[in-house]
């Protein structure tokens, strides 16, 4: 593993100040100095690292390493990157506890069901799940029980629906290419899951 040095978390001139800070935020774990630098980088950089953060798709993931950071508790300073964890935790409970609904009634009906990338890596492996972001939820069940679980994905609320206009969105077309989506609404989140 590659370690992220203080000189580099301090910075060197010309450098761009937030790439440093968000790979170290990034790491699975940190030394005590790299805690110690990102809570003086967080100070330093404000709201803007935050927006950088956002527009690279990982600000929950640095605002759960800052957490961790401050000892479990940001100071009012940083109250929006205690906003964007909160969010992010709202919206990946809504989807674990939709992905369990759907495990729950699958697994009623004898159909195997396997949660895939984000959705199989929250459950089973972040130990903060508002670090890790997801737009959906995947989950793969075998071929031959494909249109049984895409009754039982609307026995469960979901309605077939799709969200990129190349494709059909018909179930038939979805057992050819690999996959349908299903979307509701749960808690003010719009819950979308894909099954493949």
């Amino acid at each position: 593993m590659v370690r992220i040095t203080r000189s580099d978390l301090l910075g060197r001139s010309g450098a761009d100040p937030f790439r440093l800070p968000t790979l170290c935020a990034l790491q699975c774990s940190r030394t005590d100095d790299e805690r110690a630098t990102l809570r003086a980088r967080a100070r330093e950089l404000g709201v803007a690292w935050l927006e950088f953060c956002a527009r690279n798709d990982c600000a929950p993931i640095v605002a759960a390493a800052l957490v961790e950071s401050f000892a479990g508790e940001l100071p009012a300073a940083l109250v929006e990157w205690q906003r964007v964890l909160d969010a992010s935790a709202q919206r990946v409970s809504v989807l674990m506890d939709q992905l369990d609904v759907v495990a729950a009634r699958l697994d009623a009906a004898g159909v195997r069901m396997v949660a895939l990338k984000n959705a199989g890596i929250a459950r089973g492996i972040f130990p903060v799940r508002a670090a890790c972001p997801m737009g959906d939820v995947d989950v793969l069940v075998s071929r031959s029980r494909f249109r049984e679980a895409h009754a039982l994905l609307q026995e469960c609320g979901f309605t077939h629906a799709k969200r990129a206009e190349i494709e059909d969105g018909t179930l038939e077309q979805g057992l050819l290419d690999g996959g349908t989506e299903y979307v509701r609404r749960v808690g003010g989140e719009e819950v979308w899951l894909e099954l493949q």
